[in-house]
């Protein structure tokens, strides 16, 4: 009897550890792929036409001549000739089968929890000026390779020509803006990420220095450089300037250009925007003021290139529009309702022309905790401090790091009455811009 129990438990040790073995090496698989990925739920409605908004054309694969899918396989060929074998190669494979209730933290930076048998890997996102001094040189490092080092400039530049291309079509209306620059803005932190794990794209919160926007850090000559110079705008200072640093071949491959003009927007008037809505089905306003007065009044401050049709030339660009996104995950932090009600009838619009094998629509973008790849986004603060400060002082909030899900009548009157002239002349432009503007953007 003894020995068939010793026995028993022999075998029992020999299967425990055997699924230990197997568990090991699934957490350091060397085949994981950073690039975008269908997840299953997408993955099924390749090979079918997805349902679209009446009227809309579907516009995947217009315009290209050649998909970015190639260019990814060249990258990878490219890395494997040259030996080269990033961190990122020793964490879970997203989407990967694993076990209930692991969670594990990567090298990379991001902790990787399975979530329904899959494996879903969260990434953080950070204002530039609350980066360290080292994550803003690996993220310098990250974007000035992709922009100017082959097999990865490819892409790059297929990115930026696609958004000019795209310029005055449904990506800048609704109900496109927010969910395809959230797929726009991730297929590009998916590619710094192929030089970089540790990379994360960042953000820049333009109300920190809205007043005077040169005081921020990013503009400074180890960051994003300087304003540019007479007689043609170039910018002269930093890893971006004239001589080191070109713009895309469908810009022209000049210098880039800058020509920085008025103020930003104030952080109480950012604040009180996002607050003076109430139910999910005002989205749609809120999403024009962030499109319209915000986002193309940033665009039209900084001037230069960040004014035409080839902003995303700029780097701050997408730094922007990882600011827009997050103003629009701020809405949905709110609730469930106020992250689908808003596109009730509209979550089946399919992207504008994605690359081969995407067929991502409006419902795929809705939750930063779920996107595409399975790759889950956070941002590293609902406020910016100075927002968040401006916001609890004149409204006596508890934790003026913590959005709030809305703000009584009195409270937002708090807010407006604590105005300056120039803020309240903000809010009376900013009502005015977008009376004007009704019939260009619906």
């Amino acid at each position: 009897m003894k020995f068939a129990a010793c026995l028993l438990l022999l075998v029992n040790a020999v299967f425990v550890l055997e699924k230990v073995g197997c568990l090991c090496n699934q957490l350091s698989r060397s085949d994981f792929d950073p690039q975008l990925q269908l997840p299953e739920h997408a993955s099924t409605r390749q090979g079918r036409s997805s349902r679209a908004v009446p009227g809309q054309t579907r516009q995947t694969g217009q315009g290209r001549s050649s998909s970015d899918q190639t260019f990814e396989d060249e990258i990878a060929n490219w890395e494997k000739a040259q030996g080269v074998k990033r961190a990122w190669q020793q964490r879970p494979q997203q989407g990967a089968k694993c076990v209930h209730r692991v969670r594990t933290q990567t090298a990379c930076g991001e902790v990787c929890s399975c979530y329904k048998g899959r494996w879903l890997c969260c990434r953080q996102r950070k204002e530039f000026s609350r980066m360290t001094s080292k994550e803003v040189e690996r993220y310098i490092h990250a974007y000035v390779t992709v922009t100017t080092k082959q097999p990865y400039k490819k892409i790059y530049d297929a990115m930026v020509a696609k958004h000019e291309r795209l310029f005055d079509q449904a990506i800048h209306k609704w109900p496109q803006f927010w969910p395809w620059h959230r797929y726009f803005i991730l297929k590009l932190e998916n590619l710094l990420r192929r030089v970089d794990c540790k990379v994360t794209l960042s953000y820049w919160d333009f109300t920190l220095h809205w007043r005077r926007p040169l005081e921020s850090k990013m503009w400074g000559s180890r960051h994003l450089g300087g304003n540019g110079h007479q007689p043609d705008d170039c910018v002269r200072s930093g890893p971006f300037r004239r001589g080191s640093w070109h713009v895309t071949p469908s810009a022209g491959g000049g210098c880039l250009k800058r020509h920085f003009t008025g103020k930003l927007i104030s952080p109480k008037v950012l604040t009180y925007s996002l607050y003076y809505f109430k139910t999910p089905s005002q989205l749609r306003t809120f999403e024009k003021i962030v499109s319209v007065y915000m986002h193309s009044g940033v665009h039209m401050a900084l001037g230069g290139i960040m004014a035409t049709n080839q902003s995303a030339n700029e780097p701050s660009f997408w730094m922007l529009h990882s600011f827009a996104d997050k103003l629009w995950a701020a809405w949905q932090s709110r609730g469930q309702r106020f992250k689908v009600t808003p596109y009730a009838g509209m979550r089946h619009t399919v992207l504008s022309e994605q690359d081969a094998g995407e067929s991502f629509t409006v419902a795929d973008m809705y939750d930063t905790e779920h996107l595409p790849g399975h790759v889950c986004v956070h941002y590293a603060a609902e406020m910016s401090e100075k927002t968040a400060l401006a916001t609890s002082r004149l409204l006596g909030l508890a934790a003026p790091t913590r959005t709030p899900r809305n703000l009584s009548p009195t409270k937002l009157h708090s807010l407006l009455s604590g105005m300056s002239r120039e803020e309240r002349k903000q809010m009376a432009e900013m009502k005015k811009e977008l009376h004007e503007s009704d019939k260009y953007y619906r």
